[in-house]
């Protein structure tokens, strides 16, 4: 009898074949609740653009025409004709000149007294230049 009782327990305690299992409970899982609404976006900001202004072509303004230099001072007119030229030599700088004994070079002052720069020295005539822009020539 113990053997049987032994072998009785075992099979409900181990219950190697499934028979002594409790019966299921029925788990009744509820709906799905419905979502919450979403509040209602709010629409984007609508930016307003101005009408483009139809802009007129912009032309680049036309320079002037420079100022034509004053006319020569008759004065110095007579300084430069009366400058003893000792040789000239034209090149690509614009040329140098002797007065006298001295050699300039073209945009060096010839006469400090007068303000008179000379200029250039081409096809044998000499441009000096005085303060005011004024131009005076002399031929070699």
């Amino acid at each position: 009898m113990l053997l049987v009782v032994g072998a009785a327990a075992y099979v409900y305690f181990m219950d190697p074949l499934g028979l002594f299992q409790p019966a299921p409970i029925a788990v009744v899982v509820p709906p799905p609740s419905l979502p919450e609404p979403l509040p209602e976006p709010e629409p984007p900001p609508v930016v307003t653009v101005p009408a483009p202004v139809p802009q007129l072509p912009v032309e680049p303004p036309v320079p002037a025409e420079p100022e034509p230099p004053p006319p020569p001072l008759p004065e110095l007119q007579n300084v430069v004709s009366a400058f003893k030229i000792t040789g000239a030599r034209a090149n690509s700088i614009g040329g140098t000149i002797m007065i006298g004994t001295t050699a300039y070079q073209a945009g060096e002052v010839a006469d400090p007294v007068h303000s008179l720069t000379f200029v250039s020295f081409e096809n044998g005539v000499m441009t000096f230049r005085d303060p005011r822009g004024s131009l005076y020539r002399r031929r070699f």
